[in-house]
């Protein structure tokens, strides 16, 4: 046998980093006998064993990407919504081990990672205000008896489909101006021409509006500009509406009498003059 003698490899020093502390913990529970992980120079010290970093109070190891020496802002419990469930998602599809969202009281509950919250059967994220813990009631297909548009579903897959049932469908969103009449696409309809069509931004935006409706032949011009890839001219529009009479601040009311237009799908494209801002759109039919 050959002795062999190698020198004995000794750690590096732990320096805990950021929000935590250098402590003794007891029983794995209890934290005592904690050291200064700075010096008055704001320099780091090391955290000599049998002593180990450990995060302050409202801090936590980020588990998605761990850090033994760093720790992050504990975040608060998310509790679901309106129209919800606390739910266990598998393979990015199949939903499994439910819990309740409020107690036998009603009051809300916290949905523990690594759950998160699922609109119920039924129901859909609203894609015009986007909130992870509230759902809205799906909307329904166009009925086969209105002529589709597959060309407006293949280019522009993130429109919102409004059903025409005699209801007012009301949605928050914003615009980015991009170029003077370029409209992105956002709604479209399925006209089956029993109501008249009325869309408005009327005293609901806070920049100058502009509202058009385009058929589905208008389609093959859509081009992309600035974050909005569906976007149509005015040019090609069947019917449009800048400044109302009767609205403040430069705001939009477009009213089709029933009997104007065909049956069909039709998109709906809310714009505006020079510049940007926020709006809330109403549309029934």
């Amino acid at each position: 046998m050959s002795d062999d003698h190698r020198p004995c490899q000794m750690r590096p020093p732990v320096v805990c980093g950021n929000n935590t502390r250098c402590c003794e913990v007891v029983d794995n529970s209890t934290v005592s006998n904690c050291q200064n992980t700075t010096n008055e120079e704001g320099q780091s010290l090391p955290c000599p064993e049998p002593l180990v970093c450990v995060c302050e109070e409202g801090y936590m190891f980020n588990s998605s990407v761990p850090d033994p020496q760093n720790c992050v802002p504990v975040r608060p419990p998310v509790v679901c919504g309106n129209n919800t469930r606390c739910c266990e998602i598998v393979d990015n599809s199949t939903v499994s081990n439910c819990q309740n969202t409020t107690n036998e009281e009603g009051q809300s509950l916290p949905c523990p990672e690594p759950l998160v919250c699922v609109c119920e059967e039924g129901y859909m994220f609203n894609s015009s205000v986007p909130d992870p813990q509230n759902c809205v009631p799906e909307m329904p297909t166009c009925p086969e008896s209105i002529t589709q548009c597959p060309e407006l579903t293949r280019r522009c897959p993130d429109v919102q489909q409004v059903m025409c049932d005699g209801t007012t469908y009301t949605f928050n969103d914003s615009y980015q101006y991009v170029a003077n009449n370029l409209a992105p696409l956002r709604y479209s309809i399925c006209y089956s021409g029993s109501n008249n069509i009325i869309i408005s931004t009327c005293n609901a935006a806070d920049y100058d509006t502009k509202l058009a409706l385009f058929s589905c032949d208008a389609m093959s011009n859509i081009e992309s500009g600035g974050s909005q890839t569906c976007n149509i001219r005015q040019g090609n529009s069947a019917y449009s509406n800048d400044d109302f009479d009767g609205c403040s601040g430069f705001t939009s009311l477009l009213q089709i009498p029933q009997g104007d237009l065909s049956n069909g799908t039709y998109a709906i494209g809310v714009y505006g003059f020079g510049i940007g801002g926020t709006f809330k759109v109403s549309i029934s039919c």
